[in-house]
């Protein structure tokens, strides 16, 4: 049984193009059938034999499993239902033989010649088929994941593009190839649509639109065909697709501008000046910029260039002021998910191996047989590293991986939670690289994490040159790296000639840039890899590149809730160990109005500013890093499983020493209670023998109780900062001293801990909290180690 729907389209429009399709609608058990009805005796005798193309594209949901997928020719569609018993079913699917065909790229058919049926020699006069669509390399993926098939046909975004690792979208194809008078906008909006049926629909009619017009390319081009890779191949690269998916997941689909001026050029354009770097308006295809005046009339435009703070929009005739503007559409993707995506289509085309990357290989194959890798440039030698270790003044656990990393060890996986001295081990392990001519490529996820290393090296005098996009640093960053202005080299300057990048390098032999500047084919262009190979890579923070993995939406709320209620008109910040929670609790604080921009930080942007950066001039020598604080901090702990760097005092340390006047911790009580009762946060509301309270932490419930149940707020006590102790915090084990009120001592420190003041009976019916009263003269025992790690702590009352 199926039931038929009719789709209209007016984007691309003429008579040669279908103003209305015929859509039927099959369940993958009858998707044989479906294909029958499309194809047989439909299409005109193709008398060049080339294959005639068939539009695909697949409808997901939030989990990415395939719920559909749609086949169309010029005038007619089907859709076919999958679920989760199709894949499970497929043997026992009966026809199934024509639907199997056209997926493997086997299909023939019988054309609508509308004379005899047979040819001269007897032969049937029977058409060909190739299934054509855009990210197609991915469609193969999910549809052997899901559907269990294997797939045979052409990706159109790289069919005529000049360059390979820049596909064109939809909309360029179709005003280029089929009809220039097409918005480009409209087509691409299609397939940034999610949950939109007719949009779905055609995705598929306007792929086979656009290979009609480019059959001569499409006959030609290169079968992505998943038979090329074996099973261990095909998880690696249902991995990839998968983690894409999430990725993009995550982008927003339309974001609101913060500018702080407008200007009209001479030509009707218009210059609006970006106050934000994350959300300034950039150039971008795909995206369509929409002004609103404050009478609420709408103009639509795009992005037609940008330069350091400054974007220009194209002409438009606009009578009021322009209140907000807003960008709508799919984001542009990054260099390095360009060049994944790339790989990903080279492999399945047969033009690129697994086999052939040492990297690859050696993280997702490594039982893989005969394979050698390349060896060492330089063996180390003991004077050069021991006095570098002298130099460093690291402590053992440091030392230990700077010696490992001088072994022949073809990876070390450093745990370093922050404070713990990672940077400075990097720079160590890079010193000592430097010394011996040994090209080294270290990367992390930021701008900011790189820019951290920098300024480690360049105080350690290692010879190095950091790569940061025009982009990021023309009048946004410029004044973090002055320290290294000498080292920098911005991605637009980068020479065309091997001769001239030489010349620009000089002598360094360590680069430094972010994940994706990486992936800048400039870099193979210039003969930068050639100068330094990749053959040492340091990649820093490498977990922040899962961004996707931790999420806590019942810390979320309550976070947010707080914010809204009690600290909106404060000086607070927001800090939480995870760069998803981080993304995500500024988005919501956003959409909220409330302030959000320099409001939420992961640990590591927020433990510390370099004094280079520091504008005021008399404070431009100040050493290493000057803390960040703020008058009231939130943490949100995210974990609910394992502790994870929970349990590292350092980590703790960071996250929870930036408060001037008040701190509040949400978290899980089940995760308190359980995998994380021994974490210092848990031993907050701990007691000791005597039932005395141990730090005992105030429970508010500033969430909706029925939403999130077991998201609770910790408000800590208050420590004055002079019960600060230099002493390491592993040095100092088991309970502390018992303190008074008013000051205790511990060995020759004094430690002064001021009286615990009461909160009013209208704040506790705020919060939602009994009164604990420690007065003057109340004894409070209290862990030495709970002192180092938690000096600022307050209670806001």
């Amino acid at each position: 049984m199926n039931f038929v729907s009719y789709v209209s389209q007016n984007i691309i429009q003429g008579p040669n193009f279908a103003s209305r399709i015929e859509v039927r609608h099959f369940k993958r058990r009858f998707a044989g059938e479906a294909v029958r009805w499309l194809l047989e005796g439909q299409m005109p005798w193709n008398r060049h034999q080339h294959p005639v193309p068939v539009g695909i594209t697949l409808d997901q949901d939030s989990s990415q499993q395939i719920t559909a997928i749609a086949l169309s020719t010029p005038t007619r569609g089907v859709s076919i239902a999958i679920d989760a018993s199709s894949l499970r079913d497929l043997k026992t699917i009966p026809n199934d033989k024509s639907f199997l065909s056209l997926m493997r790229g086997e299909a023939a058919f019988r054309s609508s010649k509308k004379m005899d049926w047979t040819c001269e020699d007897g032969e049937e006069y029977m058409n060909s088929f190739v299934l054509v669509g855009f990210d197609v390399a991915r469609t193969a993926v999910l549809l052997l994941k899901y559907v269990g098939v294997r797939f045979k046909g052409v990706d159109l975004g790289s069919l005529i593009s000049p360059e390979a690792m820049s596909p064109w979208t939809p909309g360029r194809l179709v005003s280029g190839r089929v009809k220039q008078e097409v918005d480009p906008w409209r087509v691409d909006k299609c397939w940034d649509e999610s949950g939109n049926e007719d949009a779905f629909y055609l995705r598929a009619w306007i792929s086979q639109c656009i290979a009609e017009r480019c059959q001569t390319e499409t006959h030609s081009a290169t079968r992505i065909d998943t038979s090329n890779l074996n099973p261990k191949e095909h998880e690696c690269v249902q991995d990839f697709v998968w983690e894409s998916f999430q990725v993009d997941q995550l982008k927003p689909r339309e974001a609101q501008a913060s500018f702080s001026d407008i200007t009209r050029r001479r030509d009707g354009r218009l210059d609006v000046t970006n106050d934000n770097y994350k959300s300034k308006i950039r150039r971008c295809q795909r995206q369509q910029v929409i002004a609103t005046t404050t009478t609420g009339r709408e103009y639509s435009t795009r992005a037609h260039g940008i330069k350091g703070k400054k974007t220009t929009l194209g002409a438009l005739d606009i009578s009021g002021h322009i209140q907000s503007i807003r960008v709508v559409g799919r984001q542009e993707p990054t260099n390095s998910e360009r060049l994944a995506e790339f790989l990903l289509l080279c492999v399945l085309q047969g033009k690129k191996t697994f086999q052939k990357s040492p990297f690859i290989r050696l993280f997702w194959f490594p039982s893989w047989k005969k394979f050698r890798p390349p060896a060492d440039s330089a063996t180390p030698r003991e004077e050069v590293v021991q006095r570098v270790l002298e130099d460093a003044r690291l402590n053992e656990s440091q030392e230990a991986v700077v010696r490992k990393a001088q072994t022949n060890e073809r990876v070390l996986v450093v745990h370093g939670p922050p404070g713990t001295g990672k940077t400075t081990t990097i720079a160590a392990i890079s010193r000592i690289w430097d010394l011996h001519d040994c090209p080294v490529w270290i990367i992390a996820h930021s701008n900011v994490a790189v820019k951290n290393i920098a300024l480690s090296l360049h105080k350690r005098q290692v010879d190095f040159k950091i790569i940061v996009s025009k982009e990021f640093y023309e009048e946004w960053h410029e004044h973090h790296y002055v320290a290294v202005e000498d080292n920098l080299i911005r991605s637009d300057e980068l020479p065309a000639s091997n001769v001239a990048m030489e010349r620009l390098i000089g002598g360094s032999c360590i680069i430094l840039s972010t994940l994706g500047m990486l992936s800048n084919p400039g870099f193979e262009q210039c003969g930068l890899f050639k100068l330094v190979p990749v053959e040492r890579l340091i990649v820093d923070e490498a977990s922040q590149i899962r961004i996707f993995e931790f999420l806590n939406d019942g810390e979320i709320f309550t976070v947010v809730n707080l914010v809204k209620t009690y600290y909106h008109s404060e000086d607070f910040a927001v800090i939480t160990p995870y760069d998803a929670q981080r993304g995500e609790i500024e988005r919501r604080l956003k959409a909220e109005g409330l302030r959000w921009e320099n409001s939420v930080f992961n640990v590591d942007s927020f433990q510390g500013t370099p004094g280079f950066f520091v504008k005021s001039p008399e404070l431009l020598k100040i050493p290493p890093y000057v803390g960040n604080e703020r008058n009231y901090i939130i943490v949100s702990l995210v974990r609910t499983d394992v502790p994870g760097f929970l349990t590292h005092m350092n980590r703790i340390n960071v996250m929870l020493t930036r408060c001037r006047k008040g701190l509040v911790i949400v978290a899980n009580r089940d995760f308190l209670n359980g995998k994380g009762y021994n974490t210092l946060v848990a031993t907050f509301g701990s007691k000791d023998k005597h039932d005395k309270p141990f730090l005992r932490p105030r429970i508010s419930r500033l969430m909706d109780p029925k939403r999130h149940p077991r998201s609770e707020c910790i408000v800590l006590p208050n420590l004055d900062r002079e019960a600060r102790v230099d002493t390491a915090p592993d040095e100092m084990t088991g309970a502390g001293p018992e303190l008074r009120g008013d000051g205790a001592t511990a060995g020759s420190r004094t430690l002064e801990m001021p009286r615990l003041q009461p909160l009013s009976p209208q704040r506790q019916g705020e919060l939602g909290i009994g009164n604990e009263r420690t007065g003057t003269g109340e004894w409070i025992k209290v862990s030495l180690a709970a002192i180092l790690a938690y000096p600022p702590l307050f209670v806001r009352a």
